[in-house]
């Protein structure tokens, strides 16, 4: 079962999803974001990936996420997240989708995860999501700066 708890604190951030299978049950939780039904219109081409951090996990679990633009079309991922004890990011880059010829990743109307899938449903998983973010593709003059960076402060050391 899946459950908001916003007065959930660790590490200064607030507000958590929480999911708890109970003892020996074998649960799939499923987490949609579409504007209420209205869709997002999300342009994916500009935004490297996904960032979901996972304040903790009891067991290994599989993980989908689904990207549905406006025509209906779907793209996917299908992966797994790492049993951990302490906060830990999970990065699902875009460019890792199985995406049809016709996907327009300039508008996602829909974006799905479904939490313990795959082959094996985990029984009693549970686990506690802080936050999902995405990351952007930092433009070309960032980088270009970032690297006359390092590039100066090699040099100063010589």
């Amino acid at each position: 079962r899946f459950e908001v708890v916003t007065d959930f604190e660790l590490g200064g951030g607030t507000g958590a999803l929480v999911f708890n299978a109970g003892i020996a049950t074998e649960q799939i939780g499923t987490l949609t974001y579409d504007n209420s039904g209205a869709g997002l219109g999300l342009d994916l081409s500009e935004l490297k990936g996904l960032e979901l951090d996972f304040l903790q996990a009891d067991q290994d679990f599989g993980l989908s996420v689904r990207a549905i633009d406006a025509a209906g079309v779907v793209a996917d991922w299908m992966g797994s997240v790492e049993a951990t004890s302490v906060p830990s990011t999970r990065f699902i880059g875009f460019m890792q989708f199985d995406a049809p010829e016709g996907f327009d990743s300039s508008a996602v109307d829909s974006i799905e995860f479904t939490f313990n899938t795959g082959e094996s449903v985990v029984p009693s998983l549970d686990f506690v999501l802080g936050s999902i973010r995405t990351s952007v593709i930092p433009a070309p003059a960032s980088v270009g700066l970032i690297g006359l960076g390092g590039l100066f402060a090699s040099r100063r050391r010589r």
